[in-house]
């Protein structure tokens, strides 16, 4: 039995069935939103700090991992790309269920994983923007001069 499963049961049980469906659509539905739009203000400030990458990284992995807990089968999806990464690892993941040790290191890829590309693609950004590449390159005539 999976730890989901359990998570599952609990909440199913101290908040009620109808609750727990209405929280596992929140947490499935409202995530990605809100997720756009902390990636939106990261990425419009002229310059965002690495540590500002590494942070987007871990609150997309929670997120992940939060869906991968209490949503169930369903929660896997978002964690695909962690279980693609496994499976090219040799890890069997289609029966997550055999073995807890599969689910923590499902979780623990998600943070790897997620924090380690958020972190790049912040830092690669500012690398882009530092060497002037947002920046139009000047238009040159037909003599070959720069207007």
């Amino acid at each position: 039995m999976m730890i989901s499963e359990h998570v599952t049961e609990f909440l199913v049980n101290h908040l009620g069935r109808i609750p727990y469906i209405i929280l596992a659509f929140f947490i499935l539905g409202a995530g990605p939103v809100v997720l756009l739009m902390l990636i939106g203000r990261i990425l419009s400030k002229k310059a965002a700090g690495s540590r500002e990458g590494l942070l987007l990284g871990l609150v997309v992995a929670l997120w992940i991992n939060v869906c991968v807990l209490a949503v169930g089968y369903l929660g896997v999806y978002p964690s695909l790309p962690a279980v693609l990464l496994l499976e090219l690892f040799g890890v069997e993941t289609a029966a997550l269920d055999d073995a807890l040790w599969k689910e923590l290191l499902l979780v623990a890829t998600n943070f790897v994983l997620w924090t380690g590309l958020c972190w790049v693609v912040i830092v690669g950004r500012n690398i882009w923007l530092r060497s002037g590449m947002d920046r139009p390159s000047p238009t040159s005539n037909d003599a070959g001069e720069t207007t």
